[in-house]
């Protein structure tokens, strides 16, 4: 059966697996997968060793940052301003009050439709000569 590249719209066709001259795939040898396999279980731990997380190079940075602070040398004093309070927005309340008095059902489009000047939809006709 011989099957058709399929073509986009980008005009390139796409290959598939059968028209990419790929050869077939062949079975794994079993030896080797129980090799692979074996090595893979050795890898393998029960735990997690802790110490691989330690950030050794953030602690000597703070090391040597307090030794500065304790000598007082290259020492910069910053106020930090303080935190500002985390508010939460009740988006459906904000939403309402920016509706305010329109209530529901009433938007734009009933506007138009009840006779406003502004054409409904659709794009502004150009004129000869505008820009």
């Amino acid at each position: 059966m011989v099957s058709r590249p399929v073509v986009r719209q980008t005009g390139r066709p796409v290959v598939r697996t059968p028209d990419a001259g790929l050869p077939e795939p062949k079975k794994p040898e079993a030896a080797r997968v129980a090799a692979l396999r074996r090595a893979m279980g050795a890898l393998e731990a029960k735990a997690l060793d802790e110490d691989l997380l330690r950030d050794e190079l953030g602690e000597r940075v703070e090391a040597g940052a307090r030794k500065k602070l304790a000598q007082k040398r290259d020492v910069v004093e910053v106020e930090v301003p303080p935190e500002a309070e985390e508010t939460t927005v009740d988006l459906m309340r904000a939403l309402r009050t920016a509706l305010g008095s329109r209530g529901p059902g009433r938007g734009v489009a009933s506007a138009r439709r009840a006779g406003s000047e502004r054409p409904m939809g659709g794009r502004r006709k150009r004129t000869r000569g505008a820009a």
